[in-house]
Protein backbone atom coordinates (compact mmCIF):
# COMPACT_ATOMS: atom_id res chain seq x y z
CA UNK A 1 0.00 0.00 0.00
CA UNK A 2 1.56 3.67 -1.30
CA UNK A 3 -0.82 5.39 1.38
CA UNK A 4 1.64 7.22 4.16
CA UNK A 5 -0.06 7.70 7.28
CA UNK A 6 -3.19 5.56 6.81
CA UNK A 7 -4.97 4.27 9.66
CA UNK A 8 -5.55 0.66 9.83
CA UNK A 9 -7.88 -0.75 12.67
CA UNK A 10 -9.02 -4.69 13.94
CA UNK A 11 -13.03 -3.93 14.09
CA UNK A 12 -13.60 -6.62 16.43
CA UNK A 13 -10.63 -4.87 18.96
CA UNK A 14 -10.96 -1.49 20.15
CA UNK A 15 -7.56 -1.05 20.98
CA UNK A 16 -5.56 -3.11 18.26
CA UNK A 17 -4.66 -0.63 15.21
CA UNK A 18 -2.02 1.30 13.52
CA UNK A 19 -0.95 3.57 10.67
CA UNK A 20 0.87 2.99 8.23
CA UNK A 21 4.48 4.25 7.61
CA UNK A 22 6.42 6.79 5.21
CA UNK A 23 6.87 3.69 2.61
CA UNK A 24 3.05 2.40 2.57
CA UNK A 25 3.83 -0.88 5.36
CA UNK A 26 2.06 -1.33 8.16
CA UNK A 27 2.28 -4.13 10.83
CA UNK A 28 0.03 -5.83 13.64
CA UNK A 29 1.84 -7.83 16.38
CA UNK A 30 0.78 -9.85 19.74
CA UNK A 31 -2.93 -11.00 17.15
CA UNK A 32 -4.18 -14.31 18.63
CA UNK A 33 -5.03 -17.02 16.14
CA UNK A 34 -8.45 -16.40 14.35
CA UNK A 35 -10.51 -14.36 12.08
CA UNK A 36 -10.75 -10.78 11.65
CA UNK A 37 -12.31 -7.54 10.12
CA UNK A 38 -9.38 -5.03 8.58
CA UNK A 39 -10.80 -1.51 8.11
CA UNK A 40 -8.01 1.16 6.34
CA UNK A 41 -9.39 4.18 5.62
CA UNK A 42 -7.09 7.44 4.05
CA UNK A 43 -8.12 11.05 3.53
CA UNK A 44 -9.75 11.47 0.51
CA UNK A 45 -10.29 7.58 -0.24
CA UNK A 46 -13.21 5.50 0.39
CA UNK A 47 -12.51 2.66 3.53
CA UNK A 48 -11.62 -0.73 2.60
CA UNK A 49 -13.07 -3.34 4.90
CA UNK A 50 -11.20 -6.88 4.42
CA UNK A 51 -11.57 -10.47 6.03
CA UNK A 52 -8.46 -12.09 7.32
CA UNK A 53 -7.42 -14.53 8.90
CA UNK A 54 -4.36 -15.27 11.19
CA UNK A 55 -3.24 -19.09 11.98
CA UNK A 56 -1.18 -19.68 15.24
CA UNK A 57 2.76 -19.71 14.02
CA UNK A 58 2.33 -17.93 11.15
CA UNK A 59 2.85 -14.45 9.28
CA UNK A 60 0.27 -13.21 7.17
CA UNK A 61 0.47 -10.30 4.70
CA UNK A 62 -2.33 -8.26 3.21
CA UNK A 63 -2.04 -5.89 -0.05
CA UNK A 64 -4.63 -3.02 0.29
CA UNK A 65 -5.41 -0.81 -2.86
CA UNK A 66 -7.58 1.94 -1.44
CA UNK A 67 -10.10 3.82 -4.34
CA UNK A 68 -10.75 7.86 -4.27
CA UNK A 69 -13.88 9.04 -2.66
CA UNK A 70 -16.25 10.86 -5.06
CA UNK A 71 -16.29 13.56 -1.98
CA UNK A 72 -13.42 15.11 -0.30
CA UNK A 73 -13.60 14.12 3.45
CA UNK A 74 -12.48 17.35 5.89
CA UNK A 75 -9.49 16.89 8.17
CA UNK A 76 -6.56 18.07 5.56
CA UNK A 77 -3.26 16.40 7.01
CA UNK A 78 -0.79 18.91 7.72
CA UNK A 79 2.62 19.53 9.01
CA UNK A 80 2.12 22.43 11.37
CA UNK A 81 4.07 21.45 14.19
CA UNK A 82 6.48 19.81 12.44
CA UNK A 83 4.76 16.07 12.36
CA UNK A 84 1.79 14.90 10.54
CA UNK A 85 -1.51 15.59 12.16
CA UNK A 86 -5.23 15.84 11.20
CA UNK A 87 -5.59 19.89 10.50
CA UNK A 88 -8.15 19.97 13.69
CA UNK A 89 -5.55 18.67 16.12
CA UNK A 90 -3.21 21.60 15.50
CA UNK A 91 -4.27 23.75 17.87
CA UNK A 92 -2.60 27.13 15.63
CA UNK A 93 -4.27 29.47 12.93
CA UNK A 94 -3.28 27.63 10.07
CA UNK A 95 -4.69 27.78 5.91
CA UNK A 96 -3.60 24.68 4.01
CA UNK A 97 -4.66 23.75 0.72
CA UNK A 98 -3.52 20.39 -0.94
CA UNK A 99 -2.86 19.68 -4.56
CA UNK A 100 -6.19 19.59 -5.72
CA UNK A 101 -6.78 23.43 -4.86
CA UNK A 102 -3.37 24.62 -7.34
CA UNK A 103 -5.03 22.19 -10.57
CA UNK A 104 -9.02 23.76 -9.72
CA UNK A 105 -7.73 27.51 -9.41
CA UNK A 106 -4.72 26.74 -11.84
CA UNK A 107 -2.68 28.63 -9.03
CA UNK A 108 1.08 29.05 -10.59
CA UNK A 109 2.51 32.34 -8.85
CA UNK A 110 2.59 33.28 -4.95
CA UNK A 111 0.69 36.31 -5.51
CA UNK A 112 -1.95 34.70 -6.89
CA UNK A 113 -1.77 32.16 -3.86
CA UNK A 114 -2.46 35.05 -1.46
CA UNK A 115 -5.64 35.39 -2.93
CA UNK A 116 -7.15 32.56 -1.45
CA UNK A 117 -5.93 32.70 2.16
CA UNK A 118 -7.47 34.81 4.62
CA UNK A 119 -4.68 37.19 6.43
CA UNK A 120 -2.39 36.72 3.70
CA UNK A 121 -0.79 39.38 0.78
CA UNK A 122 1.50 38.59 -1.57
CA UNK A 123 2.97 42.18 -3.35
CA UNK A 124 5.03 40.68 -6.18
CA UNK A 125 6.84 43.76 -7.31
CA UNK A 126 9.62 41.45 -8.83
CA UNK A 127 10.66 38.09 -8.11
CA UNK A 128 13.36 39.90 -6.68
CA UNK A 129 11.31 41.99 -4.49
CA UNK A 130 8.18 40.44 -2.85
CA UNK A 131 6.20 41.52 0.52
CA UNK A 132 4.61 39.18 2.59
CA UNK A 133 2.26 40.04 4.42
CA UNK A 134 0.52 38.08 7.20
CA UNK A 135 -2.09 40.08 9.52
CA UNK A 136 -0.91 43.90 7.84
CA UNK A 137 2.25 43.28 8.86
CA UNK A 138 4.85 43.06 6.08
CA UNK A 139 7.96 41.19 5.43
CA UNK A 140 9.88 43.09 2.55
CA UNK A 141 13.45 43.85 3.32
CA UNK A 142 16.32 42.74 1.18
CA UNK A 143 18.88 43.82 3.60
CA UNK A 144 21.63 40.33 4.04
CA UNK A 145 21.78 40.84 7.40
CA UNK A 146 17.84 41.09 8.44
CA UNK A 147 16.11 38.15 9.03
CA UNK A 148 12.39 38.98 7.59
CA UNK A 149 9.39 38.98 10.10
CA UNK A 150 7.41 36.21 7.74
CA UNK A 151 9.44 32.90 7.15
CA UNK A 152 8.70 30.79 4.31
CA UNK A 153 9.36 27.33 3.61
CA UNK A 154 10.22 24.55 1.33
CA UNK A 155 10.33 21.20 2.53
CA UNK A 156 11.05 22.22 5.71
CA UNK A 157 14.22 24.26 4.72
CA UNK A 158 14.07 28.30 5.21
CA UNK A 159 14.01 30.26 1.81
CA UNK A 160 13.11 33.45 3.83
CA UNK A 161 15.25 35.84 2.05
CA UNK A 162 13.21 38.08 0.23
CA UNK A 163 15.51 37.83 -2.81
CA UNK A 164 15.62 34.07 -3.25
CA UNK A 165 12.27 33.21 -1.34
CA UNK A 166 9.55 33.83 -4.72
CA UNK A 167 9.61 30.17 -5.86
CA UNK A 168 6.87 29.08 -9.07
CA UNK A 169 4.34 26.64 -7.46
CA UNK A 170 4.31 23.65 -10.06
CA UNK A 171 3.53 19.73 -9.07
CA UNK A 172 2.75 20.92 -5.18
CA UNK A 173 1.54 18.09 -2.52
CA UNK A 174 0.40 21.03 0.26
CA UNK A 175 0.74 24.40 1.29
CA UNK A 176 0.26 25.64 4.65
CA UNK A 177 0.25 29.22 6.53
CA UNK A 178 0.52 30.01 9.61
CA UNK A 179 -0.63 32.95 11.24
CA UNK A 180 1.10 34.46 14.31
CA UNK A 181 4.43 33.88 15.91
CA UNK A 182 6.03 30.61 15.23
CA UNK A 183 9.54 30.65 16.28
CA UNK A 184 8.98 27.60 18.71
CA UNK A 185 8.26 25.50 15.97
CA UNK A 186 9.77 26.71 12.86
CA UNK A 187 12.40 29.06 13.84
CA UNK A 188 14.51 31.25 11.66
CA UNK A 189 12.32 34.34 12.25
CA UNK A 190 8.59 33.42 11.78
CA UNK A 191 7.65 36.60 14.19
CA UNK A 192 4.52 37.29 12.42
CA UNK A 193 4.07 33.96 10.64
CA UNK A 194 5.29 31.05 8.26
CA UNK A 195 4.59 29.93 4.68
CA UNK A 196 4.91 26.58 3.98
CA UNK A 197 5.27 25.00 0.43
CA UNK A 198 5.21 21.20 0.11
CA UNK A 199 6.23 19.46 -3.23
CA UNK A 200 5.18 16.47 -4.64
CA UNK A 201 7.46 13.62 -3.80
CA UNK A 202 8.43 10.43 -6.08
CA UNK A 203 5.82 7.77 -5.74
CA UNK A 204 6.08 4.61 -6.42
CA UNK A 205 3.44 4.36 -9.41
CA UNK A 206 4.03 5.38 -13.08
CA UNK A 207 1.94 8.75 -14.17
CA UNK A 208 2.57 11.83 -15.88
CA UNK A 209 0.46 15.11 -16.68
CA UNK A 210 1.59 17.96 -19.19
CA UNK A 211 -0.18 21.13 -19.21
CA UNK A 212 -0.26 23.75 -22.17
CA UNK A 213 -1.77 27.11 -22.51
CA UNK A 214 -2.03 30.51 -24.36
CA UNK A 215 -3.26 33.46 -23.58
CA UNK A 216 -3.54 37.17 -23.86
CA UNK A 217 -0.54 38.99 -24.01
CA UNK A 218 1.46 36.09 -25.64
CA UNK A 219 1.27 34.27 -22.54
CA UNK A 220 2.72 30.68 -23.10
CA UNK A 221 2.40 28.31 -20.42
CA UNK A 222 4.08 24.62 -20.03
CA UNK A 223 4.00 22.10 -16.84
CA UNK A 224 4.10 18.93 -16.22
CA UNK A 225 5.87 15.69 -14.58
CA UNK A 226 6.65 12.24 -15.42
CA UNK A 227 6.70 10.05 -12.26
CA UNK A 228 8.20 6.67 -13.21
CA UNK A 229 9.72 3.82 -10.33
CA UNK A 230 13.47 2.67 -11.45
CA UNK A 231 12.54 -0.61 -8.81
CA UNK A 232 10.88 -1.78 -6.26
CA UNK A 233 12.90 0.37 -4.28
CA UNK A 234 14.15 3.59 -6.19
CA UNK A 235 10.98 6.19 -7.56
CA UNK A 236 12.06 9.23 -9.52
CA UNK A 237 10.37 12.06 -10.60
CA UNK A 238 10.83 15.03 -12.53
CA UNK A 239 8.57 18.14 -13.26
CA UNK A 240 8.42 21.50 -14.50
CA UNK A 241 6.82 24.73 -15.65
CA UNK A 242 7.68 27.22 -18.31
CA UNK A 243 5.53 30.90 -18.08
CA UNK A 244 6.34 33.28 -20.17
CA UNK A 245 3.88 36.52 -20.97
CA UNK A 246 5.21 40.10 -22.56
CA UNK A 247 4.44 42.99 -20.58
CA UNK A 248 1.01 44.65 -20.21
CA UNK A 249 2.10 48.27 -19.81
CA UNK A 250 4.26 49.84 -22.96
CA UNK A 251 7.65 51.94 -22.54
CA UNK A 252 7.93 54.25 -24.94
CA UNK A 253 11.89 53.90 -24.57
CA UNK A 254 11.84 50.84 -25.70
CA UNK A 255 10.53 47.43 -24.79
CA UNK A 256 7.36 46.53 -22.64
CA UNK A 257 7.05 46.61 -18.30
CA UNK A 258 5.77 43.90 -16.21
CA UNK A 259 5.87 40.83 -18.12
CA UNK A 260 7.51 37.21 -17.14
CA UNK A 261 9.59 34.96 -18.27
CA UNK A 262 10.46 31.71 -15.16
CA UNK A 263 11.74 27.91 -16.15
CA UNK A 264 11.80 25.94 -12.91
CA UNK A 265 12.64 22.54 -12.68
CA UNK A 266 13.04 19.54 -9.97
CA UNK A 267 14.12 16.31 -9.53
CA UNK A 268 12.75 14.34 -6.89
CA UNK A 269 14.43 10.74 -5.82
CA UNK A 270 12.43 8.27 -3.70
CA UNK A 271 14.72 5.69 -2.03
CA UNK A 272 13.20 2.64 0.01
CA UNK A 273 16.49 1.90 1.84
CA UNK A 274 15.14 -0.30 4.61
CA UNK A 275 11.25 -1.13 5.46
CA UNK A 276 11.80 1.43 8.09
CA UNK A 277 13.60 4.16 6.54
CA UNK A 278 12.79 6.44 3.31
CA UNK A 279 15.07 8.54 1.88
CA UNK A 280 13.85 11.39 -0.11
CA UNK A 281 16.64 13.72 -2.57
CA UNK A 282 14.93 16.76 -4.11
CA UNK A 283 16.75 19.69 -6.80
CA UNK A 284 14.94 22.72 -7.66
CA UNK A 285 16.59 25.13 -10.03
CA UNK A 286 14.72 28.54 -11.34
CA UNK A 287 15.48 30.72 -13.78
CA UNK A 288 13.69 34.62 -14.03
CA UNK A 289 14.13 37.14 -16.75
CA UNK A 290 11.88 39.70 -16.38
CA UNK A 291 11.49 42.90 -18.29
CA UNK A 292 11.50 46.23 -16.25
CA UNK A 293 9.24 46.66 -13.49
CA UNK A 294 6.71 49.48 -14.13
CA UNK A 295 7.86 52.42 -11.65
CA UNK A 296 5.30 55.72 -12.97
CA UNK A 297 5.31 58.97 -11.81
CA UNK A 298 2.01 60.59 -10.71
CA UNK A 299 3.09 64.10 -11.84
CA UNK A 300 5.83 63.97 -14.92
CA UNK A 301 3.69 62.56 -17.79
CA UNK A 302 5.46 60.64 -21.34
CA UNK A 303 4.90 63.46 -23.32
CA UNK A 304 1.19 63.90 -25.24
CA UNK A 305 0.02 61.90 -22.53
CA UNK A 306 -1.75 62.14 -18.89
CA UNK A 307 -0.28 60.26 -15.93
CA UNK A 308 -1.32 56.94 -15.86
CA UNK A 309 -0.66 54.04 -13.64
CA UNK A 310 -1.45 51.86 -16.52
CA UNK A 311 1.11 53.69 -18.77
CA UNK A 312 2.30 54.25 -21.38
CA UNK A 313 5.52 54.54 -19.20
CA UNK A 314 8.73 56.70 -20.95
CA UNK A 315 11.17 54.87 -18.69
CA UNK A 316 14.89 55.44 -19.61
CA UNK A 317 17.25 52.83 -20.72
CA UNK A 318 14.41 51.02 -22.20
CA UNK A 319 15.01 47.47 -22.81
CA UNK A 320 17.99 47.72 -20.33
CA UNK A 321 15.00 47.53 -17.47
CA UNK A 322 14.77 44.32 -16.16
CA UNK A 323 16.03 41.62 -13.79
CA UNK A 324 18.20 38.02 -13.99
CA UNK A 325 17.57 35.84 -11.17
CA UNK A 326 19.05 31.96 -10.56
CA UNK A 327 17.92 29.86 -7.77
CA UNK A 328 18.60 26.52 -6.71
CA UNK A 329 19.30 24.15 -4.37
CA UNK A 330 19.35 20.74 -2.82
CA UNK A 331 17.23 18.67 -0.01
CA UNK A 332 17.60 15.43 1.69
CA UNK A 333 14.69 13.99 3.49
CA UNK A 334 15.57 11.14 5.71
CA UNK A 335 12.59 9.46 7.81
CA UNK A 336 13.96 6.50 9.89
CA UNK A 337 11.63 4.50 11.98
CA UNK A 338 13.17 4.00 15.05
CA UNK A 339 9.84 2.42 17.24
CA UNK A 340 6.70 1.73 16.43
CA UNK A 341 6.52 5.10 18.25
CA UNK A 342 9.29 7.01 17.50
CA UNK A 343 10.53 8.30 14.47
CA UNK A 344 13.94 9.85 13.86
CA UNK A 345 13.59 12.62 10.92
CA UNK A 346 16.73 14.23 9.25
CA UNK A 347 16.39 17.34 6.56
CA UNK A 348 19.74 18.24 4.95
CA UNK A 349 20.02 21.78 2.29
CA UNK A 350 22.32 23.85 0.48
CA UNK A 351 20.88 26.55 -1.63
CA UNK A 352 22.04 29.71 -3.63
CA UNK A 353 20.27 32.79 -5.46
CA UNK A 354 22.06 35.63 -7.57
CA UNK A 355 19.79 38.05 -8.90
CA UNK A 356 20.83 41.69 -11.00
CA UNK A 357 17.69 44.18 -11.61
CA UNK A 358 17.47 47.53 -12.97
CA UNK A 359 14.61 49.90 -12.55
CA UNK A 360 14.08 53.78 -13.45
CA UNK A 361 12.94 54.58 -9.35
CA UNK A 362 11.57 58.11 -10.50
CA UNK A 363 9.24 56.62 -13.29
CA UNK A 364 9.84 59.12 -15.48
CA UNK A 365 12.48 59.80 -18.86
CA UNK A 366 14.66 62.07 -17.10
CA UNK A 367 17.91 60.53 -16.01
CA UNK A 368 17.69 61.36 -12.74
CA UNK A 369 17.18 58.01 -10.20
CA UNK A 370 18.25 55.19 -12.18
CA UNK A 371 19.11 51.99 -9.65
CA UNK A 372 20.63 48.84 -9.88
CA UNK A 373 20.25 45.94 -6.85
CA UNK A 374 22.56 42.89 -7.02
CA UNK A 375 21.99 40.59 -4.46
CA UNK A 376 23.55 37.11 -3.54
CA UNK A 377 22.84 34.42 -0.94
CA UNK A 378 24.61 31.02 0.42
CA UNK A 379 23.04 28.62 3.15
CA UNK A 380 23.15 25.23 4.55
CA UNK A 381 21.32 23.87 6.91
CA UNK A 382 20.98 20.57 9.07
CA UNK A 383 18.17 19.79 11.06
CA UNK A 384 17.80 16.46 13.02
CA UNK A 385 14.27 15.68 15.27
CA UNK A 386 12.82 12.78 16.92
CA UNK A 387 9.05 12.61 17.14
CA UNK A 388 6.93 10.28 19.22
CA UNK A 389 3.90 9.40 19.03
CA UNK A 390 1.86 6.58 21.07
CA UNK A 391 -1.12 6.64 18.24
CA UNK A 392 -3.35 7.41 21.05
CA UNK A 393 -3.37 10.09 23.35
CA UNK A 394 0.38 11.55 23.67
CA UNK A 395 2.93 12.37 20.92
CA UNK A 396 5.56 14.84 20.99
CA UNK A 397 9.21 15.70 19.05
CA UNK A 398 12.38 17.21 19.94
CA UNK A 399 15.39 18.15 18.44
CA UNK A 400 17.85 20.29 16.81
CA UNK A 401 19.62 21.99 14.18
CA UNK A 402 22.29 24.16 12.58
CA UNK A 403 21.83 26.99 9.66
CA UNK A 404 24.65 28.77 8.12
CA UNK A 405 23.74 31.67 5.51
CA UNK A 406 26.02 34.22 4.13
CA UNK A 407 24.84 36.93 0.78
CA UNK A 408 25.22 40.37 0.21
CA UNK A 409 23.30 43.16 -1.01
CA UNK A 410 25.11 46.08 -3.77
CA UNK A 411 22.70 49.00 -4.77
CA UNK A 412 24.43 51.08 -7.65
CA UNK A 413 23.16 54.25 -8.14
CA UNK A 414 23.42 56.89 -11.20
CA UNK A 415 22.22 60.19 -11.86
CA UNK A 416 22.16 63.10 -14.02
CA UNK A 417 22.74 65.91 -11.42
CA UNK A 418 21.11 68.41 -13.98
CA UNK A 419 17.57 66.23 -14.23
CA UNK A 420 17.87 65.66 -10.61
CA UNK A 421 17.61 68.95 -9.55
CA UNK A 422 15.38 70.06 -11.86
CA UNK A 423 13.24 66.98 -10.38
CA UNK A 424 13.08 68.04 -6.64
CA UNK A 425 13.40 71.93 -7.10
CA UNK A 426 9.82 72.07 -6.12
CA UNK A 427 9.84 70.51 -3.27
CA UNK A 428 13.60 72.80 -2.31
CA UNK A 429 11.34 76.06 -3.41
CA UNK A 430 8.77 75.14 -0.77
CA UNK A 431 11.19 74.18 2.00
CA UNK A 432 13.22 77.66 1.06
CA UNK A 433 10.29 79.96 1.04
CA UNK A 434 10.66 80.52 -2.54
CA UNK A 435 14.04 81.13 -2.34
CA UNK A 436 15.22 78.07 -4.89
CA UNK A 437 13.31 78.22 -8.27
CA UNK A 438 11.47 75.83 -9.80
CA UNK A 439 13.22 74.49 -12.66
CA UNK A 440 11.86 73.40 -15.80
CA UNK A 441 12.37 69.20 -16.28
CA UNK A 442 12.37 69.32 -20.20
CA UNK A 443 13.11 71.52 -23.13
CA UNK A 444 10.25 72.20 -25.49
CA UNK A 445 11.08 69.30 -27.82
CA UNK A 446 10.32 66.57 -24.78
CA UNK A 447 14.29 66.47 -24.43
CA UNK A 448 15.46 66.05 -20.28
CA UNK A 449 16.24 69.58 -19.39
CA UNK A 450 20.03 69.40 -18.57
CA UNK A 451 21.01 73.39 -18.10
CA UNK A 452 20.17 73.38 -14.05
CA UNK A 453 23.74 73.89 -13.53
CA UNK A 454 23.98 77.17 -16.31
CA UNK A 455 21.11 78.64 -14.76
CA UNK A 456 22.47 78.39 -10.81
CA UNK A 457 25.67 78.57 -11.68
CA UNK A 458 26.90 75.88 -10.32
CA UNK A 459 29.57 72.87 -11.88
CA UNK A 460 26.75 69.68 -12.17
CA UNK A 461 28.00 66.41 -13.11
CA UNK A 462 25.86 64.80 -15.90
CA UNK A 463 26.75 61.42 -14.13
CA UNK A 464 27.28 61.10 -10.85
CA UNK A 465 27.77 57.42 -9.55
CA UNK A 466 27.76 55.80 -5.83
CA UNK A 467 27.06 52.51 -4.50
CA UNK A 468 25.42 51.41 -1.00
CA UNK A 469 26.10 47.55 -0.28
CA UNK A 470 25.98 45.35 2.98
CA UNK A 471 27.18 41.56 3.77
CA UNK A 472 25.59 39.21 5.90
CA UNK A 473 26.80 35.81 7.76
CA UNK A 474 24.78 33.67 10.25
CA UNK A 475 25.64 31.19 12.02
CA UNK A 476 22.85 29.25 14.31
CA UNK A 477 21.96 26.27 16.71
CA UNK A 478 18.99 25.86 17.56
CA UNK A 479 16.99 23.11 19.56
CA UNK A 480 13.17 23.28 20.16
CA UNK A 481 10.27 20.77 21.68
CA UNK A 482 6.57 20.33 21.78
CA UNK A 483 4.55 18.12 24.08
CA UNK A 484 3.05 16.27 25.34
CA UNK A 485 0.18 16.84 23.55
CA UNK A 486 -2.60 15.13 24.76
CA UNK A 487 -5.43 13.96 22.35
CA UNK A 488 -8.51 12.75 23.58
CA UNK A 489 -12.86 13.22 23.28
CA UNK A 490 -14.41 15.77 24.91
CA UNK A 491 -17.15 15.41 27.49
Amino acid sequence: MSYTRATVRIKELAQAGTTTSANGTFSLTALQAGAYTLEVSFIGFRTQTLEVSIRAGEVSSVEVQLQESDVLLEGAVVTAQRREQTIQKVPVAVTAYEKTFFNDFNIREVDALSEFVPGLQVQLQSPNNPGFVIRGITSDDGDSRVEPRVSVFQDGVAISKSRGSVVELFDMERVEVLKGPQGTLFGRGAQIGAVHFIQNKAQRDFAGELTLGYGNFNQQLASGFINTPLSDKVFFRVAGQFNRRDGFIENLAGGRLNGKETAAVRGALRWLASPKTVVDVIYNYQKDNFPGTAFISGTIAPPGQEPSPFGPATLERGEELGIDRNVWGGTVLVDHELTGNLTLNSITAYREFFSDEAFDADGSALPALSFSEIAFGRQFSQELRFTYDNKSNFSGFFGGSYFYEQGFQRVPFETNENSFVALVSPVLNELSGGAFPVLPRFNPDGSPFLAAGALLGIPFKDRHTEMFQNNGQVQAYESSQTGPTRQGTGP
